[in-house]
């Protein structure tokens, strides 16, 4: 998850809150 945020790989040692979502993504064609 870091690496894909482009954070250090020990960044979520250092008390950080990870958090996850999902989004539905929708629109119209043009």
């Amino acid at each position: 998850i870091c690496l894909k945020a482009g954070l250090p790989e020990d960044a979520w040692q250092e008390g950080a809150q990870l958090y996850v979502f999902t989004a539905e993504v929708f629109g119209e064609k043009r």
